[in-house]
């Protein structure tokens, strides 16, 4: 199932089945959520204040605030996790457990989402107009 609409806030939304889910709105306030199953979950929204959050399974949890003071965490479980942030404008977040998961935000205007799963994902959007 994928939903997809343009207009001045875009919103997209893909279902790969019962373990990948991928949400995307680019408004001025860009959010992005993948869910990967039950063991890899991320979550960005790149507002004024970027924040992300992944969860990649009971052993592996890392959670990103990017306000004024960037503030990132990484845990290296079995499921390796690592979030990066370069201030209000650029997010990656990146989980290499066996559900492969990554994200990227590039600011209001670029965010891009891939999961490779069982069920291989992708989602880009290129700003307020471009899905």
């Amino acid at each position: 199932t994928s939903l997809s609409h343009g207009g001045p806030k875009s919103t997209s939304l893909s279902h790969g089945g019962p373990k990948s889910t991928s949400l995307s709105h680019g408004g001025p306030k860009s959010t992005s959520l993948s869910h990967g199953g039950p063991k890899s979950m991320s979550l960005s929204h790149g507002g004024p204040k970027s924040t992300s959050l992944s969860h990649g399974g009971p052993k592996s949890t890392s959670l990103s605030h990017g306000g004024p003071k960037s503030t990132s965490r990484s845990h290296d479980g079995p499921k390796s996790t690592s979030l990066s942030h370069d201030g209000p404008k650029s997010t990656s977040l990146s989980h290499g457990g066996p559900k492969s998961t990554s994200l990227s935000h590039g600011g209001p205007k670029s965010t891009s989402l891939s999961h490779d799963g069982p069920k291989s994902m992708s989602l880009s959007h290129g700003g307020p107009k471009s899905t």
